[in-house]
């Protein structure tokens, strides 16, 4: 019973910062020191949601909507870059074909959070950057190929795929972007992903 408790503390512990740290991160001030005005406040407000729909896509590459959230954040000569994998991808629909071909299904569930987000505005282009944490969990077979996940492509059942390995992913690491207010709506023109730590754990 102790051991139970402690582990439903822990739990509420968790999701108790997740809340202040999502309800802080809107709302961020200018570097400079001014304070922003409403314009302003209005513009971060849309930049902060292209940059959870960015994660929301990740997150949730095989669902079948992912693709079209994904491809919608970026400018038409969007520029993706992931320089520690040697990545750069110029153009939306380069940056949708990368994210159906290494992204989509890279893993059967995916959570990310993102914190210390700063998002400066002047004018019509913006800049910001965050601190994100990605942890993502897959179940495949050695020979054939194949997941548990009943969303996964290679969906088979227990009976059918029963031996299959458990791989734990934990990613680390920060973004950067550049926006640009185009015809009303502001998009990601310019995006480059910056993982510092890297770990996973593959059990059978």
């Amino acid at each position: 019973m102790k051991k139970e408790n402690q582990i439903v503390s822990m739990v509420i512990l968790f999701i108790a910062m997740f809340i202040v740290a999502s309800l802080a991160n809107p709302i961020i001030a200018s570097s400079k020191g001014k304070k922003p005005g409403i314009a302003s406040q209005g513009a971060k407000a849309e930049i902060y949601e292209l940059m959870m729909n960015y994660e929301w896509a990740v997150d949730n590459s095989l669902e079948p909507w992912a693709s079209d959230l994904f491809g919608s954040i970026f400018s038409e000569n969007a520029k993706y870059s992931l320089p520690a994998f040697g990545v750069t991808v110029e153009g939306r629909d380069e940056i949708i074909y990368m994210f159906n071909n290494w992204i989509k299904g890279a893993q059967d569930n995916a959570f990310s959070h993102i914190s210390g987000v700063v998002i400066e505005v002047n004018g019509k282009t913006a800049t910001a950057r965050d601190s994100f944490y990605h942890m993502g969990y897959s179940t495949y077979a050695a020979d054939p190929p194949c997941s548990n996940n009943p969303a996964h492509p290679l969906y088979k059942s227990e009976i059918e795929c029963p031996h299959y390995f458990e791989d734990v992913e934990v990613t680390a690491g920060w973004h950067s972007y550049e926006f640009k207010k185009i015809k009303g709506e502001w998009k990601i023109t310019w995006m480059e992903g910056n993982p510092q730590h890297n770990s996973a754990i593959i059990r059978e």
